[in-house]
């Protein structure tokens, strides 16, 4: 197979690009070509190079809507795989997953879809207009990948295209050394939440809710930068919470500070499935999340964490408060998010689900034996392709 995968920005090491990073390196192990199409000149691209996937720079690709940049990024796509000739385009994301279906069908290349969350998802901004967007080039995905049964129940309650052409496949992730488990137990409690600050990332939430526990013994790691995070930082200086909480921005160290945590926590305002919840359970802590998108999909057990509604800082408080004053369930809870992850949620699960279903669209699968009936030969049309 030679699948191109598409995204639209590299300065960002968050789930999507890291999702099509492992997909892609993997498929070069097993034998197949993959190349990254990628906007932007950020640092993602010597993570790229670092695990060896190659890619190919778009520099009129970008996040924002802008239409003459997205016209030169159109045809720049269109030259770029034109010369690459893939038999598979995987698009990511939406700006990527509108310009991709147009470029695949310009090309006659089968294009495939995977949003990693509706952008008209409740409480996402311009969610009428990227509506509009999605049921323009719906029909023109040769199959549709989603994280989670949520964004599946959304396309077709907007009736973006017939359930034939949809597959759920959970995000999965490559796991950690099991010895090195974290320790939800430990007192006194560390908490740490993976998120930028932006509009998607409900900071504001968690605050406010924080406020109400100043009496408790605790402490933040705050993982991500962006455009609000001076914002916070402020606020905790007017707090007098500068020994309470660290700011780290950016971060490669996300691994080792989950394993110096007790609770993890996603308080959001939309998702897909997000991967940052599965680290955590792959870490073994326990998680407070935001009842948005496919989060609480991640919970099979029920067991492994607590789900609040979104922008409830009061129901937040409680949650978080019932887990600082009983680390007893703290551990078991990390043990129920270990099960599950080991059980549903790692990258080689994933990565079958995934690998067979190219295979699929492509026609590649084995054919099946046939029956040898001699003095009889049989004609039979070509078994069309599907995906159940």
């Amino acid at each position: 197979m030679k699948i191109a995968y598409l995204y639209h920005r590299s300065d960002t090491m968050g789930g999507a690009p890291i999702h099509l990073r492992d997909l892609g390196r993997r498929l070069i192990m097993d034998g197949h070509e993959t190349k990254v199409f990628i906007g932007g000149d950020g640092p993602f691209l010597a993570h790229l190079e670092e695990h060896g996937v190659p890619y190919q720079r778009l520099k009129h690709l970008q996040r924002d809507l802008h239409p003459l940049h997205d016209f030169a990024g159109f045809f720049e796509l269109v030259s770029q795989l034109r010369k690459y000739r893939p038999d598979l385009i995987s698009a990511h994301c939406p700006k990527a997953g509108f310009l991709g279906r147009l470029a695949g069908k310009c090309l006659g290349i089968p294009t495939v879809y995977s949003p990693h969350c509706w952008p008209f998802a409740e409480g996402s901004p311009k969610a009428s207009l990227y509506l509009a967007l999605e049921k323009m080039v719906a029909p023109l995905s040769r199959h549709i990948f989603l994280v989670s049964e949520d964004e599946r129940r959304e396309a077709l309650q907007h009736h973006l295209c017939d359930s034939s052409m949809m597959t759920t496949i959970h995000n999965g992730m490559i796991d950690a050394t099991p010895e090195k488990m974290a320790q939800p137990e430990r007192e006194p409690l560390r908490m740490i939440m993976v998120a930028r600050f932006e509009p998607q990332k409900d900071h504001a939430t968690l605050f406010r809710a924080l406020e109400k526990l100043s009496h408790l013994d605790w402490h933040l790691d705050l993982v991500g930068s962006g455009p609000g995070e001076a914002q916070f930082r402020e606020k905790a200086a007017q707090w007098g919470w500068q020994d309470r909480i660290v700011f780290h921005g950016h971060s490669t160290r996300v691994p080792e500070l989950l394993l110096d945590a007790q609770l993890f926590l996603l308080v959001t305002n939309w998702e897909g499935f997000p991967r940052s919840t599965l680290e955590a359970m792959r870490a073994g802590l326990p998680s407070v999340i935001t009842d948005v998108g496919g989060n609480r999909e991640a919970f099979v057990s029920g067991d492994e964490g607590l789900v609040v509604k979104r922008g409830d800082a009061m129901e937040l408080a409680e949650a978080l408060e019932s887990l600082i004053l009983d680390p007893d369930r703290r551990r078991r809870m990390g043990r129920a998010a270990r099960r599950t992850f080991e059980a549903q949620f790692t990258f080689e699960r994933m990565y079958e689900k995934y690998r067979a279903a190219y295979e699929r669209l492509l026609g590649l699968e084995a054919a099946p034996p046939t029956e040898v009936r001699p003095r009889v030969q049989e004609v039979r049309s070509p078994r069309p392709v599907t995906i159940p």
